[in-house]
């Protein structure tokens, strides 16, 4: 695996057959200022600076947007939903279907994820240490689980 960067993309709107498109016309590898900017015209450097966009989007839509601002934030609402209300109740039965598998694997996949040698180790650049930072960026409190 590579160094974890923080690379800065730039699109632009092209017409691509009919239709507008968003097109990457710069990606700079890493948000330091002296880090190395490549455009289409870089060939194989230009596939590994778009490929490093890709990874570093997905670790990123994995953890911040998905784990923890979909799972980590439905959960209190699901734990009370269930300690709360009624089965009949209308609140009840408009999320329950929200909070079907949240609890469960929250509860045990968040150690084999996060826990040490977990998978963020083996998936991302970041490992474990990067994916809790990215979680108590997004949810200081989340810092305990």
């Amino acid at each position: 695996m590579w160094n974890f960067l923080s690379p800065i993309a730039l699109f632009a709107s092209a017409k691509v057959g009919r239709y507008h498109e968003l097109v990457p016309v710069a990606i700079q590898m890493d948000f330091k200022p002296d880090s190395k900017v490549y455009t289409p015209e870089d060939g194989d450097n230009w596939m590994i600076a778009k490929l490093n966009v890709q990874i570093t989007d997905l670790g990123y839509a994995q953890i911040a947007e998905h784990l923890a601002r979909v799972h980590y934030f439905i959960e209190p609402f699901c734990v009370s939903l269930k300690r709360t209300l009624g089965l009949k109740h209308p609140l009840n039965q408009i999320l329950k279907y929200h909070c079907r598998e949240v609890i469960v694997p929250n509860t045990f996949g968040t150690p084999v994820l996060l826990g040490e040698n977990g998978f963020t180790d083996v998936l991302f650049a970041y490992g474990r240490n990067g994916a809790q930072r990215l979680l108590e960026d997004i949810h200081p409190l989340t810092h305990g689980r």
